[in-house]
């Protein structure tokens, strides 16, 4: 009802959005246990120009039942980088021996106003950094998670930013607020993006609460194999955090495409008995960096087998102790916007190692876009 009544209201407005039903088991081998969810994830779009200025608002309303436990921010955590957010849970209780709850997300809500060659925009929108396609060094601000289900839509942030166009050439400035819990409330920065020949290039400076960022990204292209190399720098109080990627990526004859990727953080951990600390790390919590050693192995297999099915599979293995998280996933195009998705995350490893603490994952989508 809520999303009709939207949709009458604003009728003139340009609507878009999608519905997505996702079934979920995730099991503990080492404990022998399972958990069920099935979540509901909706979301409207209204965009509206008026000139040289448009408005966007996208909102999020998500039904979840699960044969579990809930923590009060459990799997819907907001992020850190909003000033503020409506309570995200409209409504919880039991069903039949499950809980339920209902969870909402004011995920974009910003104008854009673009005279001549610049670009202002203001308030809560996509901002993402980087070009790796598993472990992102520059990344800062809405991170996702390797074995996030629904990783389509990169979390909102609150930004005010400028950007000015020469060219091919891009100089955006800009302020990402914070919650109130952070000090100070803001993180200002500067983007430049640029070309030189075949190489394209981005440069980054941002003062992470008090912390001096420095990132680099560069992607090129030669004879059809695709190669790029992201790196994060922190100077910190009172040490330096380098993290860096270095991707290829190749596409053969039968559209069979292959990446493999590596990354390095100076910060990780050097053996799994360090895992501990590195949760800890005051300066590591800033990055909102998600893994915890010192080196990976990544490599993916994507392939479009009909028109209609894709299929995709890889891993990715932690250098220190071996363990290693399988991925899969199979896409089928039913109709029109509509697809059905199955996949599964694999976590292996020894006792204590990362990805052997991982649960098993196996999961299945439907996915409809208006």
């Amino acid at each position: 009802m809520v999303f009709l009544a939207a949709g009458r209201g604003f009728a003139s407005n340009h609507l878009h959005g999608y519905s997505k039903i996702f079934l979920e088991n995730r099991g503990s081998a080492s404990q022998g246990s399972s958990v069920r969810n099935f979540s509901h994830s909706n979301r409207i779009s209204i965009l509206k120009s008026y000139g040289d200025v448009a408005g966007e608002l996208s909102y999020q309303i998500i039904p979840q039942i699960c044969d579990c436990e809930w923590s009060e921010t459990d799997g819907f955590q907001m992020s850190k980088f909003r000033i503020q957010d409506p309570d995200p849970i409209l409504v919880s209780g039991d069903l039949d021996q499950n809980n339920y709850r209902v969870v909402q997300n004011l995920d974009r809500l910003f104008i854009t106003f673009r005279p001549l060659n610049v670009t202002f925009k203001l308030g809560r929108q996509p901002l993402s950094w980087g070009s790796s396609r598993f472990m992102n060094p520059t990344d800062i601000f809405a991170p996702i998670s390797l074995d996030a289900i629904d990783r389509e839509e990169r979390s909102g942030v609150d930004v005010l930013r400028l950007s000015v166009y020469s060219g091919q050439a891009e100089l955006e400035m800009g302020g990402v607020f914070a919650s109130g819990d952070l000090k100070p409330t803001h993180v200002p920065y500067l983007k430049f993006i640029d070309t030189l020949q075949d190489l394209d290039y981005s440069l980054i400076a941002a003062d992470l609460f008090g912390r001096l960022f420095l990132g680099l990204d560069i992607q090129a292209d030669v004879n059809g194999l695709g190669a790029y190399w992201e790196t994060g720098y922190l100077l910190g109080r009172d040490r330096r955090i380098l993290r860096t990627t270095f991707g290829l990526q190749y596409m053969f004859a039968n559209s069979l495409q292959l990446t493999v990727e590596l990354h390095f953080n100076s910060a990780g951990a050097e053996k799994k008995d360090q895992y501990a600390d590195i949760l800890a790390d005051t300066d590591l919590q800033l990055l909102q960096l998600l893994y915890l050693a010192e080196s990976y192995l990544s490599s993916q297999l994507s392939q479009q087998i009909t028109p209609l099915f894709g299929l995709s599979f890889g891993g990715i293995c932690n250098g220190v102790d071996g363990s290693m998280m399988f991925l899969a996933q199979l896409e089928w195009n039913i109709a029109n916007d509509q697809y059905v998705d199955g996949g599964a995350f694999l976590g292996k490893g020894i006792l204590g190692s990362e990805f052997g603490g991982y649960t098993d994952t196996f999961y299945t989508s439907y996915r409809f876009y208006f």
